[in-house]
């Protein structure tokens, strides 16, 4: 006896709902080694909460000695409280309604659509994730944008290589700024067609647009454009460019005053001035974490240039034996004196980041899933025959104690 399965709109959401949501959790974190080694917390996630951080900044120096055993005069410790908010981290995709169209026929060949579609939604997320760990919080996904050639153009623009992370199909927003305020001009969505090297310069890359989607007149190079991630102006995770340092106000505190010292992180630079990696300055870097603070450096991290310099560098030195290990099982790691040094393709050149990972915390209400509350995945597009689907995860990355973490720069690479 045969039995015939028909394939509809519900047994396709319970497909995703049940099948691949958990595949998705795996994949979004795969070959990404922070986003594994971050501690996660789920138990502080309540709809329209904020994520609140007690601080200790300071002792109670109620301690002293007496030979005539009388007791020190007390004094309070000192505490302080940081808070920051959950970020709303969306994708969709869509489908042609004939995929799903149902029939009394097998329906492998929709399923290996579906697939498709839903696991590189994921990869799409996971890598604009792991983007966005290393930026400023901003959303901006490349450096300063010029025009091509120097020539004005209304699809197409110039961006360094270093730090791009903007890819063909991707659809950005293409604000025009003035002192970080979005103008009179606002946001124009635009589709990227295609992101080469600029024949003009080999260290950017030239992005061009859908010429359906122009820029609001020519791309002029005194403009003062920024490219963001669509909708993601000012609205993104805080990432360590804006954690691992010195200054600016990072959840509330104001670092810039001088007695929120405890919420600085540790910098070594040299004035922009690049100076070769040197095994020394690496070890100074883990001194001064360690002098300064109650932390201690469990992870390095950099980008690959700098991490096959240091490669070189270890097997030469007769101090150390230039040996490597693996991190979770699968993140090749060289050994710095007991610590893991790995490599990150989206870690900003010229740097090196040493992490006490204990003090870092992804917050978020799960690792992500369909939108359905409705009790039905898939969607029909208004007026369409096709379908979507949407995915969310609500999130923060958090480091209680920047001062545990330290950033080396200005290093050659």
């Amino acid at each position: 006896m045969a039995l015939v399965t028909t394939a509809n709109r519900t047994l396709y959401s319970a497909a995703l709902r049940e099948v691949y949501t958990p595949k998705m959790w795996k994949l979004q974190n795969r070959d990404r080694i922070l986003l594994q080694k971050f501690n996660k917390n789920t138990e502080a996630w309540a709809e329209g909460n904020q994520i609140n951080i007690p601080l200790h900044t300071a002792g109670s120096g109620g301690v002293g000695y007496s030979s005539a055993g009388t007791l020190p005069t007390p004094n309070q410790q000192l505490t302080a409280r940081a808070t920051t908010n959950y970020k709303r981290l969306y994708a969709r995709f869509r489908i042609d309604g004939a995929l799903l169209k149902s029939t009394r026929t097998g329906y492998a060949a929709e399923m290996r659509a579906l697939d498709f579609e839903a696991k590189n939604l994921i990869e799409d997320v996971a890598d604009a994730l792991a983007y966005d760990i290393w930026q400023d919080g901003s959303g901006q996904v490349s450096g300063a944008p010029t025009s091509p050639g120097g020539t004005p153009s209304e699809t197409a623009f110039s961006v360094p290589k270093a730090n791009c992370g903007i890819k063909r199909n991707m659809i950005i927003d293409v604000v025009t700024t003035a002192g970080g305020v979005i103008s009179t001009e606002g946001v124009l969505k635009a589709l990227v067609v295609s992101v080469v090297t600029d024949p003009n310069d080999a260290t950017r890359n030239l992005v061009t647009l859908d010429a359906a989607t122009p820029l609001i007149g020519d791309f002029d190079i005194s403009s003062g454009y920024g490219i963001y991630r669509q909708g993601s102006y000012d609205d993104a995770i805080s990432g360590m460019s804006n954690i691992v340092s010195a200054s600016g106000t990072y959840l509330g505190i104001d670092r810039n005053v001088a007695a929120n010292n405890f919420w600085k992180a540790q910098v070594l630079s040299n004035g922009g001035t690049l100076r070769p990696l040197k095994l020394d300055l690496m070890q100074e870097m883990v001194d001064t974490i360690e002098q300064n603070s109650p932390g201690t450096t469990r992870l390095i991290v950099t980008n690959h240039a700098l991490w096959r310099d240091l490669a070189g560098q270890l097997v030469a030195d007769k101090r150390y034996n230039g040996n490597t290990m693996k991190l979770n099982g699968w993140c090749e790691a060289l050994d710095f004196r007991g610590i893991p040094v790995v490599r990150d393709k989206y870690a900003l050149a010229n740097k090196m980041w040493f992490l006490d990972t204990e003090t870092w915390t992804i917050y978020h209400d799960s690792e992500g899933g369909f939108i359905d509350e409705d009790g039905q995945i898939l969607k029909q597009v208004a007026d369409s025959d096709r379908f979507e689907a949407g995915w969310r995860r609500y999130l923060q990355i958090v480091s209680g104690d920047p001062a545990s973490n330290g950033l080396l720069s200005d290093l050659q690479q």
